[in-house]
């Protein structure tokens, strides 16, 4: 997994903005997988972090995505 997305997911996790816009400024895929197979937004949601949920959205990440355990439709 490549730096830059590990690190939105760790922003995702936390619910920090800032962190999660530099790591999509560093290249971080939006869409990118955990070691869990869980994305950002899946983070995000869990952690209950609606701000980043809406940012993530604007920019591509799907709400409705498959994790490697369940789907969320």
């Amino acid at each position: 997994m490549a730096a830059a997305t590990a690190e939105l997911i760790r922003a995702a996790e936390a619910g920090d903005l800032s962190r999660a816009q530099a790591a999509v400024d560093a290249g971080a895929a939006v869409e990118g997988r955990g070691e869990s197979g869980s994305s950002p937004m899946h983070y995000a949601c869990e952690f209950g972090h609606i701000t980043l949920v809406e940012w993530l959205h604007a920019q591509g990440a799907a709400i409705n995505a498959a994790t490697c355990i369940r789907s969320w439709d």
